[in-house]
């Protein structure tokens, strides 16, 4: 899965595991809406394609949360990860398979004003004004 989804974030943005099953998207100057499409499709690509291991084939669907950080305040790494926490939470208890967050109507988040103070897997000094997760 991870090379499928590798192969569809840009070379200016970033995708790392985050966890045992959990991962990671950072869009760099993404808007909200676009953020929340990316998310759908890599969610339908991911549902459409057929993996293999071993003699075995099988199918996997995943849950989103996104967070989309605008430029007008600080919003510090445990805020990210807590937003795009509860919503894959709520995407999973929802029915899984779908995406949640941003919604329209919602204010935007504010702005991560280095990558590098996240987390230890972002390293080295990205300066962006608007990341998704």
């Amino acid at each position: 899965m991870a090379a499928l989804v590798r192969g569809t974030v840009g070379r200016e943005n970033m995708f790392a595991r985050y966890g045992g099953e959990e991962f990671a998207v950072v869009l760099v100057e993404t808007p909200p809406a676009e953020a929340r499409e990316f998310a759908e499709r890599i969610r339908e690509m991911i549902e459409g394609h057929t993996f293999r291991f071993e003699d075995h084939t099988f199918r996997v669907t995943i849950s989103a949360g996104v967070v989309c950080c605008g430029d007008d305040a600080t919003l510090v790494t445990k805020d990210v990860i807590q937003i795009a926490d509860r919503r894959l939470m709520e995407a999973k208890n929802t029915g899984r398979n779908r995406v949640v967050g941003p919604e329209a109507a919602e204010p935007r988040e504010r702005s991560i004003p280095n990558l590098s103070q996240m987390h230890p897997l972002f390293g080295g000094g990205f300066n962006v004004q608007r990341a998704v997760f």
